[in-house]
């Protein structure tokens, strides 16, 4: 729930050196002799009575009120810059193009800022600016002798004896780091963050029991402090002092019922020890706290308590922990949120719904009715989908995932003629020609599945490639459609222009021919795997599926070897492509060739394909090796291949 005892100012002062928001654009460099870039200069020259000594001061407050007033930082960096140009030694501008290039280029700011410096090494501004980028240069010996200097000049800041003890922990001097702190405690008196970070270096420099010591002073110095008691139990926690941890605990909670620091301490006391029911008990007061965000405990909810084992084995009390927060924040869209999941994983899917159905009498949220319209769809109510999809296109007009559900409920529900009703109601509202694309080719996938001969299909198909040529699932499907009704599918790449897609596709509709039954269809494949190659002879699934198709075919095997080979060249490792490239040496004969080979393919393979097994069993039975052959071919039924094939080959070898 929280970071008990650490402190981490390095991080802190990295955020600190860090915060400004400012980004120029404009090339710079450091003026100690490097060359700076003035080409792009655009500022305006002072006044021709302004005196020359004083121009650089006329730059340096220009570039002020550009930074300042019109928040335009490339503006403010040239008239730095300018003002650098005509007096080297200028070091307000020095300090302000620090500042400026600190987000973006924290070296060349360092050069700035040691400029600025050592022109004016009294200045505050310009040692703490400087502090600051050594840290984020993570150069932190030097940051630690600008803090040290910090505080010579003003050692009445707390943050400064932070950051020194921070930087000296840092550089492996955490006693150094104590001593500093130990001074800070002398001149301010007790405060909390210095007390902190000071109680976990006595940890880490193994001095617990000084840390203990000095939190049992603290209870007696300022015994009605319940503050002091969490501390106390945390330090015992920290050293396994379990009973006096809850005794200090206890105290705190005594004095103060709702002290939220105590309550998250007991609560983790508990849970690191595997005491649910304590844990889950202080949980309960936490949430119920009015001193305790609500973000705090929604981020605790999920980060521990949502665990889905820790969700199964203490159910009851997690829902106990729900109802407090639903009965406490009953309009907060967060807890309803949080509460409907709740129902959800409890498997009361209705309830569910009906909550987040009562959530939108009140809250006008389109993640809302988002999810109301997917659980509906879940339940198959598809005249539900409908109602709200439309309620929220009246709200939030030409939300295209709202359109989307709408039509994927009606298609799924085999209303197709509405549902490329809805789609085609989108296209007005789609924000580019790809999503247009999209659409169209969304309406051709229904019209098909309406009817899988249907010139509309087709139609839209065309549609969509005229949005965007290179829509690679509505050139798949219109060249389906093609093949489907003997047309030519390359009509489908008519405005294609990439030769790489081209091939890709040309490749895809040989796959799709090849699958017809007849054999012209096989060779007609094989035409367009030679125009794939054409547009790119390095298209490895064509390389692949050529090479395989021919072997099946037994017919063209050199040049199916060479293909194969020649992926695997490309990807060397595949157990596919070994496979492909060993089972071809099979069909040439070359068995003791196709042996190494699926060898290989069979240790590299993670998915037990049935296919490798099978033909390295059949390659090491053409290789005499009876009794391994029907090892491997075993396999390959416990794999899925069929068992009367398996059988066949195992009558092969009874007897040898």
């Amino acid at each position: 729930m929280r970071i008990r005892l650490a402190i981490l100012p390095i991080g802190f002062m990295l955020f600190l050196a860090a915060c400004t928001s400012l980004r120029p654009t404009a090339s710079t460099a450091d003026t100690t002799g490097e060359r700076i870039d003035t080409a792009a200069w655009h500022v305006a020259p002072p006044p021709e009575e302004f005196p020359t000594e004083r121009q650089a001061s006329y730059y340096y407050l220009e570039g002020i009120r550009a930074q300042v007033i019109d928040n335009d930082p490339e503006g403010a960096t040239e008239y730095f810059l300018q003002a650098l140009r005509h007096d080297s030694l200028h070091a307000p501008s020095c300090f302000e193009l620090a500042g400026l290039l600190l987000p973006t280029d924290p070296k060349q700011a360092l050069a700035y800022s040691r400029k600025a410096v050592q022109l004016d090494p009294e200045n505050s501004w310009y040692q703490q600016q400087l502090g600051r980028l050594y840290i984020l240069n993570e150069d932190y010996a030097s940051a630690r002798e600008v803090y040290l200097r910090i505080l010579r000049q003003n050692p009445n800041s707390p943050e400064n004896y932070r950051y020194l003890a921070a930087l000296y922990d840092e550089t492996g001097s955490p006693y150094t780091a104590l001593a500093v702190l130990d001074s800070a405690e002398v001149r301010f008196g007790y405060i909390e963050e210095l007390s902190g970070y000071r109680r976990q270096l006595l940890i880490n420099t193994g001095m617990i029991d000084r840390a203990i010591a000095e939190g049992q002073e603290m209870t007696v110095n300022s015994p009605y402090d319940s503050r002091n008691f969490v501390i106390l139990g945390d330090l015992y926690a920290e050293t396994g002092k379990d009973s006096l941890a809850m005794e200090a605990f206890q105290q705190a909670l005594s004095i103060d019922p709702d002290d939220v620091g105590a309550l998250t301490s007991l609560a983790d006391f508990y849970r690191l020890r595997g005491n649910m029911e304590g844990f889950l008990s202080a949980t309960k007061q936490l949430f119920s706290s009015d001193m305790l965000p609500l973000e705090e405990k929604l981020s605790f909810f999920n980060e521990v308590i949502k665990n889905p084992t820790f969700y199964q084995q203490h159910y009851f009390a997690v829902n106990d922990l729900v109802n407090t927060l639903a009965f406490k924040y009953p309009t907060r869209l967060e807890v309803i949120n949080l509460y409907a999941e709740h129902q959800i994983n409890s498997g009361q899917i209705e309830e569910a719904l009906q909550t987040y159905k009562n959530a939108l009498l009140s809250h006008d949220d389109i993640e809302l009715y988002q999810t109301v319209i997917d659980i509906e769809a879940h339940l198959q109510q598809s005249d539900s989908v409908s109602y709200y999809a439309d309620q929220a296109l009246a709200r939030y007009p030409g939300n295209m995932e709202l359109y989307l559900t709408k039509s994927v409920a009606q298609y799924h529900t085999g209303q197709y003629d509405e549902a490329i009703r809805t789609l085609d109601d989108a296209l007005p509202f789609a924000p580019s020609d790809s999503v247009k694309s999209t659409l169209y080719s969304s309406m051709g996938q229904i019209a098909h599945q309406r009817d899988s001969l249907s010139a509309a299909a087709a139609s839209y198909y065309r549609q969509a490639l005229k949005y965007d040529p290179e829509n690679l699932s509505a050139i798949y499907n219109y060249s389906e459609s093609l093949i489907r009704t003997g047309k030519n599918p390359e009509k489908a790449l008519t405005r294609l222009r990439n030769d790489s897609l081209r091939s890709v596709m040309l490749g895809t509709i040989g796959d799709l021919v090849y699958q017809r039954d007849s054999l012209a269809g096989r060779h007609d494949a094989f035409s367009y795997y030679e125009k794939a190659l054409r547009y790119d002879p390095d298209n490895i699934m064509v390389l692949n599926n050529y090479s395989y198709f021919l072997s099946l075919e037994n017919r063209e095997l050199e040049k199916a070897l060479a293909m194969i080979a020649r992926v695997m060249e490309l990807e060397p490792g595949n157990p596919t492509y070994i496979d492909t490239y060993g089972w071809i040496l099979y069909q040439l004969g070359r068995y003791s060739e196709a042996r190494v080979a699926l060898r290989q393919a069979v240790a590299l393979d993670r998915d037990n394909n049935k296919e490798l097994l099978i033909h390295y069993g059949d390659i090491l039975y053409k290789l005499n090796e009876y009794f391994m052959a029907s090892v491997y071919w075993k396999k390959a039924e416990e794999a899925g291949y069929d068992a009367d094939e398996i059988e066949s080959r195992l009558k092969l070898v009874e007897g040898k």
